[in-house]
Parts: C-alpha cells; sequence; structure tokens
C-alpha cells in the first residue's frame, strides 16, 4: 500500500482530559492511501517523490514493475515492466525531464525515459546478481554510481559508447598505485546496498554488508578512484541487502 501524510499536520485534539497519555489517540491522520494490491502486486522497495515539484511520485516494486503517479488524484500515470523485481532506483536531479537509473534483480541497470515511455539504455558491468544501491551525481547530468551485490561500486558515464569509467577498488588507497585487473577489483567484502555523493561530485560514500563506511575520492585519473581509508569504527550493523 501507498500512503501519504502531511508531516505538518497538527494531531487531533483530545476533549477528556481525564484519559490517561498512554490511552489517548494523538496520532496524524494519512491525507490519503493507496489500499493494499491496488498499487503494487508486490512489495514496494522504494518510493520518491519527484525532485523538481510534489505533482509525481514514483514507485519500485519486487512485482518487476516501476511506476509513477499523479499526487492529486493517486492515479497512476505510468507503468514500466522491468522484467526484474526493482531493488532501487534514483530520479536525475539535475534532469527534469524525467530520465530515472533502476536497479534490479539482474546485473544490469535499466534507464528509464519518461519522455518516451520506456527504457532507453542498459548499462552493463556488475559481474553478477543484482544492483542494490545507484544515484545520480549531483554535478554532473550525465554520470551515476551504483554498488552492487558483487561487492563492487562503479562510476557511469551514459554519453559514452563504453558507458562504465570507473570501478572501486578497497586496496588502492593512493593515485600511484596501479589499478588492479578490473575483475580482481572489490570495495567492499560484501553487497554494496548504500551510496550518498558529496555535493561536490567528487566524493562518494559507499555502504556494505560488510559493516563497513567507504569513501572514495574521484579526482584522479579515469579508471577508479582511492579509498580514503577512513575508519568508522563498529557503530552499526548492516546485515540487509536492501535499505
Amino acid at each position: 500500500s501507498v500512503t501519504i501524510w502531511d508531516v505538518d499536520q497538527e494531531p487531533d485534539p483530545v476533549e477528556d482530559y481525564d484519559v490517561p497519555w498512554s490511552q489517548r489517540d494523538i496520532h496524524s491522520k494519512p491525507l490519503c492511501r493507496l489500499p493494499k494490491k491496488a498499487s503494487h502486486k508486490f512489495g514496494i522497495s522504494k518510493l520518491s517523490w519527484w525532485p523538481f515539484n510534489n505533482d509525481m511520485f514514483l514507485t519500485g516494486s519486487y512485482d518487476t514493475t516501476l511506476k509513477v503517479w499523479d499526487t492529486e488524484g493517486l492515479e497512476e500515470v505510468y507503468s514500466f515492466d522491468l522484467d526484474h523485481k526493482v531493488y532501487c532506483f534514483d530520479i536525475n536531479p539535475l534532469e527534469d525531464e524525467g530520465l530515472v537509473a533502476a536497479g534490479l534483480d539482474h546485473p544490469n541497470i535499466r534507464l528509464v525515459d519518461l519522455r518516451v515511455g520506456g527504457a532507453t539504455q542498459s548499462l552493463s558491468g556488475h559481474s553478477a546478481g543484482g544492483i542494490c544501491s545507484i544515484k545520480w551525481s549531483p554535478t554532473r547530468e550525465y554520470m551515476l554510481a551504483s554498488g552492487g551485490s558483487d561487492g563492487t561500486v562503479r562510476i557511469w558515464d551514459i554519453r559514452r559508447a563504453n558507458q562504465q569509467v570507473a570501478c572501486m577498488d578497497m586496496l588502492r588507497t593512493n593515485v600511484e598505485q596501479e589499478l588492479a585487473p578490473l575483475e580482481f577489483r572489490r570495495s567492499h567484502r560484501s553487497a554494496c546496498n548504500g551510496l550518498l555523493w558529496h555535493p561536490s561530485g567528487d566524493e562518494l560514500l559507499s555502504l556494505g554488508l560488510d559493516n563497513k563506511v567507504r569513501i572514495w575520492d574521484l579526482t584522479g585519473e579515469p579508471g577508479g578512484g582511492t579509498n580514503k581509508s577512513v575508519n568508522f569504527g563498529p557503530l552499526f550493523q548492516n546485515r540487509r541487502q536492501q535499505n
């Protein structure tokens, strides 16, 4: 199901002040709700507002579909069947005409263009499993990062014929080190299920199921960034492939 809330909404007032706080219904009421099975057949893996206004939002689901919804009427505007479970997606924040990158239960990334109403590109490079995290660059509209269940973090330039431009190696800690062969590079010892760009676009933070947070410096030569070897300590237990 999909539920929309107004977080600024005041809870309903309680008239009977003799009722103990533990028994009062002070929860805010949802603005609207799509009942179970009305939006997707199976669980929803991600929901995201359209970044330029609140007129639309998108949902991805294990039923293999990516859907676009009109907020006002809670009506389905587009539905794209991507043939595999949708684990994650990200809307390009610098391209207001509607380019969405989707990570699936499949090694390839799918680019969905809302202008043409379908998937327009497939980015191949991850060796196995699915794409657990995906994030567009905040400064370059043609660049995105992906994290896969193969333990790698990869950078893509969708303008190029060979779209993969870098694959991070956790053992490479300075630019003077030679890049290992692509098939031997690993960014995490397990799946990478979280990515966050620095606002400058020059650094990328990745989170893995190995309970490691890594910061990558992307200012060096093409082909692979460097691991800044920042140690955050045992702050959390990251055990779920999808967050």
